[in-house]
């Protein structure tokens, strides 16, 4: 099947995928425009109304404010959480182990809070050397240091487990140790009087849910799990699989990979990206060669330009100067992408993000942070992805949405697809980024404060007061 498409705008302002030649494809962006339609837009208010389109070219006025407007959904009450101070061999030994395993112990740097170190400084904001599987260690200290916390366990609304079990799962342990190490927490959790009591519990996942439930990796498997709600980075799409991996009534939140960027709290409102007009690449993909699925395939392809230059490297060269559209080679723990790929970022437009291994990727939000508009690519024939806060946030209002196939010839050209889209709409798109970012990062903690009002510490705040009827 070769496949071709073209964008339109629709009813409600939205850039559309639209079929020319195939009544399949045309059955998958009906798809499209009803999940559009039934998703929860931004929730805004704006001093001036947001600008309404005149014709198709129409560029978002500098003067336009996009703010988060209150909602029900939207608890202001301060919640409350302790903090369990569980055995070390549950998270500081975890650490020490992740250090001295031969495959990963060059992955890893769980320096400062979680995030690693200081790479570099930019924008106002900090690049750090921050692993995708960090979360644990961030989630951790970003509680510790919150003022939601309180150590007396008698006023708390809420109970969090700081057990690193998914970074246990690099540890190289044997599938029985890491198994005992499970049962010895939720041992050491029955015997705590609030779990008895069936209190709000809730923990991180470092890893993707599905690869949690395995032998070697088997958190998700015990059932007492099911007593706890899971923060994690991707939840699996699946209903399928999530029955028959036992997860039908697991609760989770789908929270941000950790990015490459973190923001300094004093400086949030004032961290503003490169322009539309400051950014030569047009089109951008971090990622490595590895051909995980047929689809990935057909994207990679498409690029006849690969490196694995930095970006001021890359155009030194005189015989680049034009090249618009650009792949980074990245390779897991290898290489220096951790210091290339966001100043690549910071000049490009659209950044694809194709699935690989699992349908999401840490580079989405690295994109995200970095202002440039995020290409998804979605099987809207066999299942939903969830992303962070979609119950709050519109994705079609900062991101292009396109869809996947499992066998295809050939897919259209990307390059030629993404340019038929209106600079208004490439405006509009950039500019609801830049609002939405903040909630999409961890910020770095200052001091012994962490600040959570305008991170993604937010929403998962409020994700947990829905789940827990906390109001």
């Amino acid at each position: 099947m070769i496949i071709l498409f073209s964008f339109e705008r629709n009813g409600r302002g939205f850039i559309q995928v639209t079929d020319i030649d195939s009544l399949e494809v045309s059955t998958i962006f009906k798809t499209i425009k009803y999940q559009r339609e039934k998703t929860p837009q931004i929730k805004h208010q704006t001093t001036e109304k947001l600008i309404k389109y005149k014709n198709s070219d129409q560029v978002i006025s500098s003067g336009t404010h996009l703010e988060k407007e209150p909602s029900m959904l939207i608890s202001q009450k301060p919640l409350k959480i302790y903090i369990y101070t569980l055995p070390k061999k549950f998270n500081d030994e975890i650490i020490k182990c992740l250090l001295l395993s031969r495959a990963y112990r060059g992955c890893f740097d769980l320096t400062n809070n979680g995030m690693g170190k200081l790479l570099f400084r930019t924008n106002g904001f900090a690049v750090m050397d921050s692993n995708q599987f960090s979360l644990e260690v961030i989630i951790h200290q970003q509680l510790l240091k919150s003022s939601l916390r309180t150590t007396n366990i008698s006023e708390a609304d809420i109970f969090y487990v700081p057990a690193y079990m998914g970074l246990a799962c690099f540890c190289g342990q044997t599938s029985r140790t890491e198994s005992n190490l499970v049962n010895d927490m939720y041992k050491h959790l029955q015997m705590q009087k609030p779990f008895q009591q069936q209190k709000p519990h809730f923990s991180t996942l470092a890893k993707i849910e599905r690869e949690q439930t395995s032998n070697s990796c088997s958190l998700l498997k015990n059932k007492h799990s099911r007593q706890l709600t899971f923060i994690g980075i991707e939840k699996e799409a699946n209903e399928g699989s999530r029955i028959y991996l036992g997860l039908k009534q697991q609760k989770i939140i789908v929270a941000p990979y950790p990015s490459y960027i973190h923001y300094y709290s004093k400086n949030i409102s004032r961290i503003v990206t490169p322009s539309i007009k400051q950014r030569n690449v047009f089109i951008f993909m971090a990622a490595s060669v590895r051909r995980s699925n047929a689809f990935r395939s057909h994207i990679i392809d498409q690029f006849q330009t690969k490196t694995k230059d930095s970006y001021q490297e890359f155009y030194n060269s005189d015989q680049n100067r034009g090249v618009k559209q650009v792949m980074l080679v990245t390779s897991e723990c290898l290489g220096n992408h951790k210091n290339t790929t966001i100043p690549w970022m910071l000049h490009s437009v659209f950044c694809l993000q194709p699935p690989g291994d699992s349908p999401t990727r840490k580079s989405f939000y690295d994109a995200i942070l970095s202002g440039c508009i995020p290409v998804l690519f979605h099987y809207f024939n066999k299942y939903q992805v969830r992303y962070p806060f979609d119950w709050r946030f519109n994705y079609t209002d900062f991101t292009i949405i396109l869809p996947a196939y499992d066998k295809i010839q050939s897919y259209p050209d990307i390059y030629d697809t993404l340019q038929k889209i209106p600079a208004g709409e490439i405006s509009r798109l950039h500019f609801n980024l830049q609002t939405v970012a903040r909630y999409f990062q961890y910020s770095v903690i200052e001091g012994n404060i962490s600040g959570y009002e305008d991170t993604a510490m937010f929403y998962i705040i409020q994700e947990l007061k829905q789940i827990y009827n906390i109001s």
